[in-house]
Protein backbone atom coordinates (compact mmCIF):
# COMPACT_ATOMS: atom_id res chain seq x y z
CA UNK A 1 0.00 0.00 0.00
CA UNK A 2 0.79 3.81 -0.23
CA UNK A 3 2.04 5.71 2.74
CA UNK A 4 0.88 9.59 2.19
CA UNK A 5 2.85 12.12 3.93
CA UNK A 6 0.81 15.20 4.83
CA UNK A 7 2.80 17.06 6.35
CA UNK A 8 3.60 19.17 4.14
CA UNK A 9 1.11 22.10 2.17
CA UNK A 10 0.32 19.62 -0.56
CA UNK A 11 0.53 15.69 -0.12
CA UNK A 12 3.31 13.58 -1.09
CA UNK A 13 3.92 9.46 -2.03
CA UNK A 14 6.17 8.91 1.34
CA UNK A 15 6.48 5.01 0.21
CA UNK A 16 5.05 1.60 -0.48
CA UNK A 17 4.32 -0.52 2.76
CA UNK A 18 4.24 -4.32 2.80
CA UNK A 19 3.67 -7.01 4.76
CA UNK A 20 4.94 -10.80 4.53
CA UNK A 21 5.47 -14.12 7.25
CA UNK A 22 4.38 -10.86 10.02
CA UNK A 23 6.59 -8.21 9.35
CA UNK A 24 6.08 -5.67 7.11
CA UNK A 25 9.16 -4.10 4.97
CA UNK A 26 8.98 -0.73 3.77
CA UNK A 27 10.68 1.39 0.97
CA UNK A 28 10.90 5.35 0.76
CA UNK A 29 9.91 6.75 -2.66
CA UNK A 30 13.03 8.60 -3.95
CA UNK A 31 10.87 11.87 -4.25
CA UNK A 32 10.38 12.19 -0.35
CA UNK A 33 14.04 10.99 0.33
CA UNK A 34 14.50 14.45 -1.54
CA UNK A 35 12.97 16.15 0.95
CA UNK A 36 15.55 15.16 4.02
CA UNK A 37 12.33 14.89 6.39
CA UNK A 38 13.50 11.57 8.70
CA UNK A 39 9.41 10.49 10.25
CA UNK A 40 11.01 8.31 12.34
CA UNK A 41 14.85 8.33 12.94
CA UNK A 42 16.16 6.25 15.53
CA UNK A 43 14.69 3.12 13.31
CA UNK A 44 14.31 4.35 9.77
CA UNK A 45 17.21 5.25 7.50
CA UNK A 46 17.05 7.87 4.70
CA UNK A 47 17.79 5.23 2.16
CA UNK A 48 15.66 4.05 -0.73
CA UNK A 49 16.73 0.47 0.58
CA UNK A 50 13.98 -1.66 2.04
CA UNK A 51 13.78 -1.67 5.75
CA UNK A 52 11.93 -4.51 8.07
CA UNK A 53 10.95 -3.81 11.04
CA UNK A 54 11.55 -5.89 14.37
CA UNK A 55 8.83 -8.73 15.02
CA UNK A 56 8.44 -6.78 18.45
CA UNK A 57 6.58 -4.53 19.89
CA UNK A 58 4.27 -3.80 17.06
CA UNK A 59 3.18 -6.82 15.70
CA UNK A 60 5.55 -6.42 12.77
CA UNK A 61 4.96 -3.22 12.26
CA UNK A 62 7.69 -0.21 12.12
CA UNK A 63 7.18 2.48 15.04
CA UNK A 64 5.94 5.10 13.11
CA UNK A 65 3.18 3.25 11.44
CA UNK A 66 1.56 1.35 14.78
CA UNK A 67 1.49 4.95 16.05
CA UNK A 68 -1.53 5.39 13.19
CA UNK A 69 -3.23 2.42 14.94
CA UNK A 70 -5.56 2.70 17.96
CA UNK A 71 -5.36 1.17 21.16
CA UNK A 72 -8.34 -0.74 22.95
CA UNK A 73 -11.41 1.39 21.73
CA UNK A 74 -10.28 2.33 18.39
CA UNK A 75 -9.39 -1.58 18.06
CA UNK A 76 -12.79 -2.56 19.72
CA UNK A 77 -14.58 -0.98 17.09
CA UNK A 78 -12.38 -2.38 14.27
CA UNK A 79 -13.30 -5.78 14.90
CA UNK A 80 -16.91 -5.07 15.37
CA UNK A 81 -16.51 -3.40 11.83
CA UNK A 82 -15.04 -6.38 10.47
CA UNK A 83 -16.80 -9.03 11.58
CA UNK A 84 -20.09 -7.01 10.61
CA UNK A 85 -18.45 -7.62 7.12
CA UNK A 86 -17.59 -11.36 7.28
CA UNK A 87 -14.04 -10.70 8.10
CA UNK A 88 -12.32 -13.06 10.40
CA UNK A 89 -10.33 -10.89 13.05
CA UNK A 90 -7.52 -14.00 13.41
CA UNK A 91 -6.99 -12.89 9.32
CA UNK A 92 -6.69 -9.13 9.25
CA UNK A 93 -2.91 -8.17 9.46
CA UNK A 94 -1.61 -4.81 11.24
CA UNK A 95 -1.61 -3.61 7.90
CA UNK A 96 -4.83 -4.66 7.07
CA UNK A 97 -5.90 -2.08 10.07
CA UNK A 98 -3.85 0.14 8.39
CA UNK A 99 -5.86 0.45 5.44
CA UNK A 100 -9.14 0.26 7.56
CA UNK A 101 -7.28 3.31 8.96
CA UNK A 102 -7.26 5.23 5.85
CA UNK A 103 -6.84 8.71 6.11
CA UNK A 104 -8.43 8.69 9.67
CA UNK A 105 -4.79 8.54 11.32
CA UNK A 106 -3.88 10.81 14.09
CA UNK A 107 -0.83 12.77 12.87
CA UNK A 108 0.32 13.50 9.09
CA UNK A 109 0.32 9.81 7.84
CA UNK A 110 -2.74 8.29 5.97
CA UNK A 111 -2.66 5.05 3.94
CA UNK A 112 -4.36 4.20 0.92
CA UNK A 113 -8.03 3.38 1.13
CA UNK A 114 -8.82 -0.40 1.49
CA UNK A 115 -11.18 -2.23 4.13
CA UNK A 116 -12.33 1.00 5.82
CA UNK A 117 -15.36 2.56 6.03
CA UNK A 118 -16.38 4.77 3.22
CA UNK A 119 -15.57 8.49 3.79
CA UNK A 120 -18.59 10.84 4.16
CA UNK A 121 -19.04 14.08 5.93
CA UNK A 122 -22.09 14.59 7.83
CA UNK A 123 -23.31 16.57 11.35
CA UNK A 124 -24.00 14.38 13.88
CA UNK A 125 -25.64 14.70 17.68
CA UNK A 126 -22.09 14.34 20.66
CA UNK A 127 -25.23 12.49 22.78
CA UNK A 128 -26.05 10.11 20.01
CA UNK A 129 -22.02 9.07 19.61
CA UNK A 130 -22.01 8.96 23.36
CA UNK A 131 -24.77 6.86 24.34
CA UNK A 132 -23.91 4.39 20.98
CA UNK A 133 -20.24 4.45 22.53
CA UNK A 134 -21.14 3.35 25.76
CA UNK A 135 -23.67 0.33 24.07
CA UNK A 136 -20.55 -0.66 22.46
CA UNK A 137 -18.39 -0.70 25.32
CA UNK A 138 -20.91 -2.83 27.64
CA UNK A 139 -21.73 -5.02 24.86
CA UNK A 140 -25.01 -4.47 24.58
CA UNK A 141 -24.95 -3.93 20.65
CA UNK A 142 -23.34 -5.85 18.03
CA UNK A 143 -24.08 -2.97 15.28
CA UNK A 144 -21.80 -0.11 15.11
CA UNK A 145 -23.28 2.84 13.31
CA UNK A 146 -21.30 4.59 10.72
CA UNK A 147 -20.60 7.66 12.47
CA UNK A 148 -19.10 6.42 15.51
CA UNK A 149 -16.91 3.71 13.24
CA UNK A 150 -16.17 7.14 11.26
CA UNK A 151 -15.25 9.09 14.03
CA UNK A 152 -13.66 6.30 16.76
CA UNK A 153 -11.55 4.14 14.36
CA UNK A 154 -8.65 6.44 15.28
CA UNK A 155 -7.98 7.59 18.62
CA UNK A 156 -5.57 5.94 21.41
CA UNK A 157 -6.65 4.78 24.83
CA UNK A 158 -9.40 2.40 26.28
CA UNK A 159 -11.81 5.14 27.25
CA UNK A 160 -14.57 5.78 24.54
CA UNK A 161 -13.58 9.02 22.72
CA UNK A 162 -14.21 10.09 18.75
CA UNK A 163 -12.47 12.50 17.25
CA UNK A 164 -15.04 14.96 15.43
CA UNK A 165 -15.12 18.98 14.08
CA UNK A 166 -16.66 21.59 16.76
CA UNK A 167 -17.95 24.69 15.87
CA UNK A 168 -19.24 27.44 17.85
CA UNK A 169 -23.33 26.29 17.43
CA UNK A 170 -22.56 23.36 18.86
CA UNK A 171 -22.90 21.26 16.18
CA UNK A 172 -20.40 18.03 15.24
CA UNK A 173 -19.26 16.84 12.35
CA UNK A 174 -17.23 13.48 11.21
CA UNK A 175 -15.09 13.55 7.94
CA UNK A 176 -11.18 14.04 8.03
CA UNK A 177 -11.77 17.82 6.13
CA UNK A 178 -13.67 19.92 8.04
CA UNK A 179 -15.55 23.18 6.45
CA UNK A 180 -15.35 26.69 7.32
CA UNK A 181 -16.23 27.18 10.72
CA UNK A 182 -14.93 23.66 11.99
CA UNK A 183 -11.94 22.91 14.36
CA UNK A 184 -10.79 19.20 14.99
CA UNK A 185 -11.59 18.17 18.75
CA UNK A 186 -11.06 14.79 20.37
CA UNK A 187 -14.28 14.17 22.81
CA UNK A 188 -13.76 11.26 25.54
CA UNK A 189 -17.14 9.92 26.88
CA UNK A 190 -17.74 7.79 30.69
CA UNK A 191 -17.31 4.16 30.47
CA UNK A 192 -20.54 4.06 32.76
CA UNK A 193 -23.39 5.80 33.88
CA UNK A 194 -22.67 6.30 37.63
CA UNK A 195 -22.43 9.45 39.43
CA UNK A 196 -18.64 8.83 39.56
CA UNK A 197 -18.50 7.37 35.58
CA UNK A 198 -20.03 10.85 34.58
CA UNK A 199 -17.51 13.20 36.38
CA UNK A 200 -14.64 11.70 34.73
CA UNK A 201 -14.75 14.33 32.03
CA UNK A 202 -15.17 17.07 35.03
CA UNK A 203 -11.84 16.04 36.22
CA UNK A 204 -10.20 15.66 33.09
CA UNK A 205 -11.05 19.36 32.20
CA UNK A 206 -10.20 20.15 35.80
CA UNK A 207 -6.58 19.24 35.55
CA UNK A 208 -6.32 20.51 32.36
CA UNK A 209 -6.85 24.19 33.72
CA UNK A 210 -4.36 23.23 36.50
CA UNK A 211 -1.51 22.49 34.20
CA UNK A 212 -2.31 25.10 31.99
CA UNK A 213 -2.11 27.21 34.95
CA UNK A 214 1.50 25.66 36.42
CA UNK A 215 2.75 26.60 32.93
CA UNK A 216 2.62 23.48 31.25
CA UNK A 217 2.01 23.77 27.35
CA UNK A 218 -1.64 22.32 27.05
CA UNK A 219 -4.45 22.64 23.88
CA UNK A 220 -7.20 24.02 24.04
CA UNK A 221 -10.06 22.41 26.44
CA UNK A 222 -13.63 22.52 27.25
CA UNK A 223 -16.29 20.65 28.81
CA UNK A 224 -19.23 20.22 26.84
CA UNK A 225 -22.22 20.29 28.68
CA UNK A 226 -25.70 18.34 27.42
CA UNK A 227 -28.78 17.68 28.14
CA UNK A 228 -27.80 13.87 29.10
CA UNK A 229 -24.13 14.69 30.32
CA UNK A 230 -20.56 16.25 30.22
CA UNK A 231 -17.90 15.59 28.01
CA UNK A 232 -14.07 16.57 28.77
CA UNK A 233 -13.24 17.90 25.17
CA UNK A 234 -9.24 18.52 23.67
CA UNK A 235 -8.42 20.36 20.43
CA UNK A 236 -6.44 18.42 18.41
CA UNK A 237 -2.45 19.87 18.10
CA UNK A 238 -1.81 17.26 15.00
CA UNK A 239 -4.35 19.20 12.89
CA UNK A 240 -3.63 23.11 12.28
CA UNK A 241 -7.38 24.03 10.43
CA UNK A 242 -7.12 21.08 7.96
CA UNK A 243 -3.40 20.96 7.81
CA UNK A 244 -2.14 17.57 9.48
CA UNK A 245 0.90 17.89 11.65
CA UNK A 246 3.39 14.76 12.05
CA UNK A 247 3.77 13.11 15.32
CA UNK A 248 5.11 10.36 16.60
CA UNK A 249 5.14 8.77 20.08
CA UNK A 250 7.96 7.86 21.95
CA UNK A 251 6.50 4.42 22.25
CA UNK A 252 6.59 4.47 18.69
CA UNK A 253 9.86 6.47 18.68
CA UNK A 254 12.10 3.89 20.71
CA UNK A 255 10.24 1.34 20.30
CA UNK A 256 8.54 -0.01 23.60
CA UNK A 257 5.61 -1.78 24.76
CA UNK A 258 3.51 1.27 26.50
CA UNK A 259 1.14 -1.65 27.96
CA UNK A 260 4.40 -2.85 30.10
CA UNK A 261 6.26 -0.43 32.47
CA UNK A 262 9.53 -0.86 30.95
CA UNK A 263 10.52 2.88 30.79
CA UNK A 264 11.15 5.16 32.68
CA UNK A 265 11.50 9.16 32.72
CA UNK A 266 15.37 9.22 32.60
CA UNK A 267 15.28 7.92 29.20
CA UNK A 268 12.56 10.13 28.02
CA UNK A 269 14.38 12.99 29.05
CA UNK A 270 17.45 11.77 26.95
CA UNK A 271 15.74 11.38 23.93
CA UNK A 272 14.34 14.66 23.99
CA UNK A 273 17.68 16.50 24.98
CA UNK A 274 19.05 14.02 21.48
CA UNK A 275 15.93 14.76 19.31
CA UNK A 276 15.09 18.13 19.72
CA UNK A 277 17.69 20.39 18.34
CA UNK A 278 16.33 24.08 18.46
CA UNK A 279 14.92 24.86 21.50
CA UNK A 280 16.23 22.27 24.00
CA UNK A 281 16.16 24.05 27.25
CA UNK A 282 12.47 24.62 26.71
CA UNK A 283 11.75 21.20 25.87
CA UNK A 284 13.64 19.46 28.61
CA UNK A 285 12.15 22.21 31.07
CA UNK A 286 8.42 21.27 30.01
CA UNK A 287 9.08 17.87 30.23
CA UNK A 288 10.44 18.00 33.87
CA UNK A 289 7.03 19.87 34.76
CA UNK A 290 5.13 17.56 33.43
CA UNK A 291 6.96 14.73 35.22
CA UNK A 292 6.12 16.60 38.41
CA UNK A 293 2.80 17.54 37.84
CA UNK A 294 2.33 14.25 37.09
CA UNK A 295 3.93 12.68 40.50
CA UNK A 296 1.82 15.65 42.46
CA UNK A 297 -1.46 15.19 40.68
CA UNK A 298 -1.03 11.39 40.92
CA UNK A 299 -1.56 10.92 37.21
CA UNK A 300 0.02 7.34 36.75
CA UNK A 301 -1.05 6.73 33.63
CA UNK A 302 1.86 8.23 32.29
CA UNK A 303 3.03 5.55 29.85
CA UNK A 304 5.42 6.01 26.76
CA UNK A 305 1.77 6.71 24.46
CA UNK A 306 1.12 9.34 25.90
CA UNK A 307 4.22 11.55 25.56
CA UNK A 308 4.62 12.60 21.90
CA UNK A 309 6.96 14.96 19.81
CA UNK A 310 5.70 16.56 16.57
CA UNK A 311 7.30 18.27 13.71
CA UNK A 312 7.18 22.12 14.10
CA UNK A 313 8.66 24.43 11.29
CA UNK A 314 10.64 21.18 10.42
CA UNK A 315 11.99 20.45 13.44
CA UNK A 316 11.77 18.01 15.96
CA UNK A 317 9.72 19.25 19.13
CA UNK A 318 7.98 18.02 22.28
CA UNK A 319 4.26 18.11 21.73
CA UNK A 320 1.66 19.61 23.67
CA UNK A 321 0.56 17.81 26.87
CA UNK A 322 -2.57 14.94 26.94
CA UNK A 323 -3.90 12.83 28.98
CA UNK A 324 -3.83 13.53 31.77
CA UNK A 325 -5.87 13.05 34.97
CA UNK A 326 -6.38 11.15 38.39
CA UNK A 327 -4.45 7.52 37.83
CA UNK A 328 -4.41 5.26 40.87
CA UNK A 329 -1.66 2.84 38.52
CA UNK A 330 -1.34 -0.68 38.85
CA UNK A 331 -0.87 -1.09 42.42
CA UNK A 332 0.24 2.35 43.05
CA UNK A 333 2.93 2.98 40.47
CA UNK A 334 3.36 5.39 38.03
CA UNK A 335 4.22 3.29 34.43
CA UNK A 336 7.09 4.99 33.94
CA UNK A 337 10.05 4.93 36.63
CA UNK A 338 11.25 8.37 38.54
CA UNK A 339 15.25 7.67 38.96
CA UNK A 340 14.12 3.70 39.89
CA UNK A 341 10.92 5.03 42.20
CA UNK A 342 7.26 3.90 41.31
CA UNK A 343 5.22 5.53 43.92
CA UNK A 344 6.36 7.64 46.94
CA UNK A 345 8.30 9.83 44.67
CA UNK A 346 11.47 11.44 46.37
CA UNK A 347 12.67 15.03 45.72
CA UNK A 348 16.07 13.21 45.82
CA UNK A 349 14.08 11.17 42.63
CA UNK A 350 12.69 14.30 40.96
CA UNK A 351 16.58 16.09 40.90
CA UNK A 352 17.96 13.18 39.64
CA UNK A 353 16.09 13.57 36.04
CA UNK A 354 16.50 16.99 36.52
CA UNK A 355 20.15 17.03 36.00
CA UNK A 356 19.77 15.13 32.99
CA UNK A 357 18.29 18.70 31.77
CA UNK A 358 21.07 21.20 33.85
CA UNK A 359 18.42 22.20 35.87
CA UNK A 360 19.53 23.34 39.41
CA UNK A 361 18.09 21.69 42.76
CA UNK A 362 16.88 25.23 43.27
CA UNK A 363 14.95 25.73 40.27
CA UNK A 364 13.46 22.51 40.50
CA UNK A 365 12.30 23.35 44.34
CA UNK A 366 10.67 26.48 42.77
CA UNK A 367 8.98 24.04 40.03
CA UNK A 368 7.58 21.70 42.90
CA UNK A 369 6.32 25.02 44.79
CA UNK A 370 4.45 26.51 41.65
CA UNK A 371 2.83 23.48 40.55
CA UNK A 372 1.59 23.00 44.09
CA UNK A 373 0.04 26.43 44.19
CA UNK A 374 -1.29 25.35 41.05
CA UNK A 375 -3.18 22.11 42.42
CA UNK A 376 -3.73 23.80 45.64
CA UNK A 377 -7.16 25.00 42.89
CA UNK A 378 -8.28 21.63 43.27
CA UNK A 379 -11.20 21.93 45.45
CA UNK A 380 -12.91 24.59 44.73
CA UNK A 381 -12.71 24.10 40.55
CA UNK A 382 -13.39 20.38 41.75
CA UNK A 383 -16.85 21.55 43.49
CA UNK A 384 -17.37 23.81 40.57
CA UNK A 385 -17.71 21.63 38.21
CA UNK A 386 -19.62 19.25 40.70
CA UNK A 387 -17.49 16.28 41.37
CA UNK A 388 -18.75 13.97 43.98
CA UNK A 389 -17.49 14.77 47.37
CA UNK A 390 -16.04 11.31 47.79
CA UNK A 391 -14.08 11.97 44.31
CA UNK A 392 -12.61 15.43 45.80
CA UNK A 393 -11.63 14.36 49.24
CA UNK A 394 -9.89 11.40 47.42
CA UNK A 395 -7.75 13.57 45.05
CA UNK A 396 -7.22 16.13 47.58
CA UNK A 397 -5.74 13.74 50.27
CA UNK A 398 -3.36 12.24 47.14
CA UNK A 399 -2.00 15.08 46.23
CA UNK A 400 -1.11 16.64 50.05
CA UNK A 401 1.05 13.39 50.60
CA UNK A 402 2.56 13.38 47.28
CA UNK A 403 3.62 17.05 47.95
CA UNK A 404 5.19 16.22 50.96
CA UNK A 405 6.68 13.08 49.56
CA UNK A 406 8.29 15.28 47.04
CA UNK A 407 9.40 18.01 49.18
CA UNK A 408 13.58 18.74 49.62
CA UNK A 409 15.23 17.90 52.54
CA UNK A 410 16.55 21.20 53.30
CA UNK A 411 14.05 23.87 52.25
CA UNK A 412 16.53 25.82 49.72
CA UNK A 413 13.36 27.98 48.66
CA UNK A 414 12.06 30.13 51.07
CA UNK A 415 8.27 29.90 51.37
CA UNK A 416 8.50 26.46 50.07
CA UNK A 417 5.22 24.54 52.08
CA UNK A 418 3.50 21.04 51.41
Amino acid sequence: MKVIYHGLPSPIDMGKLACKDGLSYFQFNPSFLALNINVSPFHLKLTDEVQVANAGPFEGLHGVFADSLPDGWGLLLMDRYFRENGIEVSTVSPIDRLAYISDKAMGALSYELGLGVKKHDELVSIDLLASESLKVYNGTVDHVISELAIAGGSPCGARPKVVVGLCDKGNAMTGANLPDGFEHWLVKFPNGASEVDSAEGSIEYAYSLMAKDAGINFPETKLITTKDNRYFACKRFDRADNQRVHMHTFAGLVGTNFRVPDSDYQLLMKVTHRLVTVETKADTRELLLRMIFNVLSGNKDDHTKNFSFIIKDGQWRLSPNYDITFNKGISGQHSMAISGQGKDISFKAIATVADLASIPKKEVAEMLLNISDSLSQWGQLAKSLDVPKGSIKEIEQYIGCAIRCAQPARMEHQGFRP
